[in-house]
């Protein structure tokens, strides 16, 4: 893990407390059980339609590796993507507080004092949900309005950038959901492996759905994987695998 360790001098947070909770529905009805689809992002450009195959659902990446950077195709996989299907869903990066990270990021957000998987309680935790929230705005505002009613998901991995105190960790995952649902997205789950995820967050049970990143090498181990316990909290929904040059999900 490439862990960073911020100290956060007094005054340089200034926030307003808030108490409101953001509540999601339920995303799990995007994914038929059963089926298949897959994920493509930055590492995809170039494609063409023959790489694509008959598929139920799309989910496309709409940053960069980062959270401060875009997919530079993203216009054109949703392109090639809304050709095979209509039911498209998204994730984003996700990370907290990199140095090359903009410090404007840091505040400009109400820190919620409650929320149904826990709020912020000091400055440094809500400067890490601040950073969060930016990044789901910056997120959602490169698709707009197509991002609303759909499911997105947060991509928790250890090649990003994070901070030695889980806490703070979660927090900017929880500031990144809640934006995504503050514009729009229709439920937001985790994609990462339950060993990711809990050397970032420290073993949370956030109660959100969990895709599960690429662990098998096809849709008949996928399915053993989808009867396992979800690392985010509820259940599994979606198990990468990939047999060919892009990444296929199966439903569970």
């Amino acid at each position: 893990m490439r862990v960073r360790r911020l100290l956060i001098a007094a005054g340089v947070v200034a926030l307003s407390i808030c108490s409101a909770s953001v509540a999601s529905a339920d995303g799990s009805s995007q994914y038929a059980s059963g089926t298949t689809g897959v994920d493509i992002s930055y590492p995809n450009c170039g494609l063409s339609a023959s790489d694509i195959p008959a598929i139920s659902y799309a989910i496309v990446g709409v940053t960069g590796g980062r959270v401060d950077l875009g997919n530079s195709c993203l216009q054109d996989e949703l392109a090639l993507l809304s050709a095979k299907t209509s039911n498209i869903s998204f994730y984003a990066n996700t990370g907290w507080y990199a140095e090359t990270s903009n410090t404007a990021w840091l505040s400009g957000y109400p820190c919620p004092t409650t929320n149904t998987t826990g709020g912020p309680t000091t400055a440094a935790e809500c400067a890490a949900y601040n950073y969060g929230y930016h990044a789901g705005i910056s997120a959602f505002d490169r698709v707009g309005a197509r991002g609303a009613g759909v499911m997105w998901w947060l991509d928790v991995e250890t090649g990003n950038s994070w901070n030695a105190d889980t806490l703070q960790n979660r927090m900017s995952l929880l500031g990144e959901r809640d934006a995504l649902i503050f514009k729009g997205a229709s439920d937001v789950g985790a994609y990462s492996t339950t060993s990711q995820w809990n050397s970032i967050t420290g073993t949370w049970n956030a109660g959100w759905y969990s895709w599960g990143a690429t662990v098998v090498g096809g849709s008949k181990p996928a399915t053993k994987t989808c009867q396992q316990a979800g690392f985010a909290g509820k259940r599994f929904l979606l198990i990468q695998y990939k047999p060919r040059k892009i990444d296929y999900d199966y439903a569970c």
